[in-house]
């Protein structure tokens, strides 16, 4: 968050699987959405999507991503219906047991291109303090 982004176009912001063994739910969703905000404070007009990991397992934290997501007008990348999508085994697209291998990330990266892709297609625009602005 110390990084200067008021020129990007585009933030990815992801909670690692792993992390929902060692974060509680009000710690997780203080922090989250402060992040959300912190992007929008620093760059208005870039567009964010946020990511579900595959593996995450504990609702709370699934249901604080889809409510900030939804709160916030971002669009989310949902991993577990991309992996429960794929003709690939989970087994293929991990690497152990929480992290994907390159075939998982392959899964997110088509998924999160769809995304942009639909975004691109549709001359979304991101909303600013109310005002819609390119």
């Amino acid at each position: 968050m110390k990084n200067d982004i008021k020129d990007f176009d585009l933030a990815i912001v992801c909670f690692g699987g792993s992390d929902q063994y060692v974060t509680t739910k009000d710690q997780f969703s203080g922090t989250y959405e402060e992040v959300i905000r912190e992007l929008k404070k620093k760059n208005a007009k870039g567009e964010i999507i946020t990511v579900l990991e595959n593996t995450m397992e504990n609702k709370n934290f699934v249901d604080i991503i889809k409510d900030v997501s939804k709160n916030y007008n971002l669009d989310m990348m949902d991993g577990i219906a991309a992996y429960n999508d794929s003709p690939l085994s989970k087994k293929d697209m991990l690497a152990d047991k929480l992290h994907p291998n390159d075939k998982g990330y392959e899964v997110y990266a088509n998924a999160i291109y769809k995304i942009i892709e639909k975004n691109v297609d549709a001359k979304k625009t991101v909303k600013v303090f109310g005002i819609m602005t390119n």
